[in-house]
């Protein structure tokens, strides 16, 4: 009996072999090439799995930001203020990209390429609608939309330059945060709270713990299975 081709598999075990490559080298510098071969596959096998490499960035994107808000909620105390959520969630992802210049690369390019952006703002106006909704009370879900694509855009810029010894950590979330939280209409008194609460947490030892765990996550749903 002739064996019948796992194209699930093969698709799985591309992805796995991404994730380890981007860790590795970043993302621009992992070449289509490296990923297939990895995988043990074929150049056809994966421009009719992904199309280009923009297309594994994509999936990878899908299972990053699927669940981003629903674990920033866990770290944040009963009773915190709605804002609370977004402030951990975005900072989290600053302090990641602080973490490792190669989610940076991964991170930033994210947040440029347009089907990926596009995901992220798509998911991410659900998620704003429910925060931001009561400080927005005649807005749509269609008008968070619309404005995540300016506070992701900050998001990014932000995410490009590292910090340094002027340009610190606490002061890139000092900026941001007040920025994004001017655009969806947040009160003077509680952005202030806000930020100095987010100030007072040690980000990026809680990134670098989710970093970790995110790399077997990603590792462990794109193994192959038996």
């Amino acid at each position: 009996m002739a064996r019948v081709y796992d194209s699930r598999g093969a698709k799985r075990r591309m992805l796995r072999a991404a994730v380890d490559l981007f860790l590795e080298k970043g993302y621009h510098q992992t070449q289509t090439k490296e990923i297939y071969t990895a995988a043990g596959v074929t150049n056809g096998t994966f421009f009719n799995s992904f199309g280009a490499k923009d297309g594994v960035l994509y999936e990878l994107v899908v299972y990053m930001f699927d669940s981003q808000f629903d674990k920033a909620r866990t770290l944040v105390e009963e009773g915190s203020r709605p804002s609370m959520v977004y402030a951990v969630e975005t900072s989290i992802q600053l302090a990641m990209t602080e973490t490792s210049e190669h989610l940076r690369d991964l991170y930033v390019e994210a947040y440029t390429l347009p089907r990926t952006a596009n995901y992220i703002y798509e998911k991410t106006s659900s998620e704003l609608y429910r925060i931001f909704g009561a400080y927005n009370p005649d807005f749509t879900e269609a008008d968070f939309y619309e404005m995540e694509i300016a506070s992701g855009g900050i998001m990014r810029s932000y995410m490009s330059v590292p910090c340094t010894k002027y340009f610190t950590f606490e002061r890139k979330l000092t900026r941001f945060l007040t920025a994004a939280f001017d655009i969806y209409h947040v009160p003077e008194a509680e952005k202030r709270e806000v930020v100095e609460k987010i100030l007072s947490v040690d980000l990026k030892g809680i990134a670098a713990q989710i970093i970790e765990k995110l790399s077997a996550e990603l590792r462990e749903n794109f193994a192959c299975q038996a």
